[in-house]
């Protein structure tokens, strides 16, 4: 969950602020609560083994726990982020970075969910979207590009500090047939065990309520395709359509790679 949603722009504006209002010491002071709290709830968790089996009593005593949680771009005010770093290699955490790359489905997401998550098949199946409509290319193409700069932002802060540990996932690797392997990669990457099947031990709550692809979700997407030429979205289109982009780019990589 998100535990530091409070220090979104939406929420500060419901309570009269913006960004500029945040002190250091008050979010420091949230986000180590948000921290304590996770750990309290684990070790409660590791002493409640009366409803489990034998065979997850085992794996889980004598195991390594992370206990984590979602933080927005949006929710780390522009000021603090030099101390933010610091905090973060300091506290010797470990940074999972979850990447949406094929940001036009963000786009998509903006105009068409009335319900951001539900666990009810029943009203997910109710729920009806309308393709996301569009008239001006180069316009999607610039915000697209715009979410773009800020996620490669991001990633150099995190990569390139010294001390913090990072790990790079994108969202739509997690839905393809290997993703069992990149959820494997992200648990070793926080020092863990990862089992052959990760998916497998995740008790799943929430349901699906959008068609995975772009040609899916975006009106006359072909038409847009040639306005994302060159970005991540339109690789991640690809990706999720299942099928690659022009040979020759892909012969270039595979020279740059033999060679």
């Amino acid at each position: 969950s998100e535990m530091m949603i409070k220090y979104s722009p939406g929420p500060l504006r419901k309570r009269g602020q913006t960004h500029s209002d945040v002190q250091w010491a008050t979010w420091h002071s949230n986000i180590n609560s948000a921290f304590a709290n996770l750990r309290k709830k684990a070790c409660n968790d590791s002493k409640d083994l009366s409803m489990q089996s034998q065979d997850q009593k085992n794996s889980f005593m004598g195991s390594h726990v992370a206990v984590g949680f979602k933080l927005m771009y949006d929710q780390v005010p522009a000021q603090l982020m030099g101390k933010f770093l610091s905090y973060v290699a300091a506290q010797n955490i470990s940074v999972v970075h979850l990447v949406r790359e094929a940001t036009v489905l963000r786009l998509a997401s903006h105009q068409q969910t009335s319900v951001a998550h539900t666990s009810n098949a029943t009203l997910a199946q109710q729920l009806h979207y309308e393709l996301m409509k569009w008239t001006d290319g180069q316009a999607v193409a610039s915000a697209v590009k715009e979410i773009e700069e800020m996620h490669v932002k991001w990633q150099l802060r995190l990569q390139m500090y010294p001390l913090i540990r990072y790990h790079y996932v994108s969202y739509e690797s997690l839905l393809g047939s290997l993703r069992s392997f990149y959820l494997a990669e992200c648990v070793r990457s926080l020092g863990l065990h990862a089992v052959d099947e990760p998916y497998a031990q995740i008790a799943a709550s929430l349901v699906q309520l959008h068609e995975p692809t772009c040609e899916q979700r975006v009106e006359r997407y072909h038409a847009l395709a040639p306005f994302l030429n060159g970005t991540r979205s339109e690789s991640a289109c690809a990706m999720l359509a299942g099928r690659p982009l022009d040979t020759m780019t892909e012969l270039s990589l595979a020279c740059s790679i033999c060679f």
